[in-house]
């Protein structure tokens, strides 16, 4: 009876050493990007209405070579924040001929080379939430840039309104796009001559 439980104990402490090293495997932290705003950008107004700084907002999101990506904005200046999957379990970006492509309000498709630019924006009372940026890098340091005008229209009255709708002629106002110099969104063969804002309910 004695040696019975001897071997019993022995038994418990084997299992107690092997229910301790079952852990669970360790998850793999993905590719963290940092981002500045260059000048004038996307995405927040200051609280004087002005435009003189803009600033990165908690949940922005940004794709990276197709992957989401949302922001931390750093709390000592909020033009500059930390960007980590939106999906963990996503595979992390790779780069493009050594390069990470990527885009605000608007998609890009690194390998082609190609972009989208909406034709119908959502407003937003107090920021510039639809102006598309875009940046490059060969590390995880990213530079935001405007790829396109910005124009801001005054409306005078009360009545409410819907949607607002800019045409141009002979321009392209949305639609595909390539980037100039990293610079500059260039509509590929004049896309879609318009661009409509709308206000949801009525603004």
């Amino acid at each position: 009876m004695k040696r019975t439980t001897i071997v019993l104990g022995c038994v418990l402490v084997a299992i107690a050493a092997l229910a301790s090293c079952a852990k669970e495997p360790a998850v793999k932290e993905g590719i963290k990007f940092t981002a500045t705003i260059n000048n004038l950008s996307k995405t927040q107004l200051v609280s004087d209405g002005s435009v003189g700084k803009v600033n990165w907002v908690a949940g922005d999101e940004i794709t990276i070579n197709g992957v989401a990506y949302v922001a931390t904005p750093d709390a000592d200046d909020a033009t500059k924040a930390t960007f980590t999957k939106k999906d963990e379990a996503a595979a992390d970006p790779e780069s493009v001929d050594g390069k990470y492509y990527a885009a605000y309000a608007c998609t890009f498709d690194a390998a082609n080379g190609e972009g989208v630019l909406a034709a119908e924006q959502a407003y937003a009372e107090g920021s510039l939430a639809n102006a598309p940026m875009y940046a490059e890098s060969t590390t995880t340091a990213l530079s935001f840039k405007n790829i396109c005008g910005l124009l801001e229209i005054t409306l005078k009255g009360t009545d409410a309104v819907a949607s607002v709708a800019v045409s141009a002629d002979n321009l392209g106002m949305s639609g595909a796009f390539t980037v100039s110099d990293g610079q500059t969104a260039v509509v590929k063969d004049n896309g879609i001559k318009k661009v409509t804002l709308a206000c949801g309910d009525g603004a």
